[in-house]
């Protein structure tokens, strides 16, 4: 399977669980010139409030509700 090229202008953060926290990381698609510290977020919605206090929009969600599964979050500028 061919990864994706990252896209300009978009910023991706998976979100999964590990243990009984939860771990965000900047996904491959991420436009590579942006950077956004993420180590000391704890819930989703701490990263939706810090990516719109930034200037970035959540367009999409995407994955699924289970503990288990990694979700998506596309963000795009404002």
């Amino acid at each position: 399977m061919q990864t994706p090229e990252p896209q300009k202008g978009v910023v991706v953060v998976a979100s999964r669980h590990e243990g009984e926290r939860r771990v965000f990381a900047l996904d491959p698609i991420s436009d590579p010139e942006i950077r956004v510290s993420l180590d000391d977020l704890e819930h989703e919605d701490q990263l939706v409030g810090r990516m719109t206090g930034m200037g970035w929009r959540l367009t999409f969600v995407g994955g699924g509700s289970r503990t288990d599964e990694t979700r998506r979050f596309y963000f795009r500028r404002i």
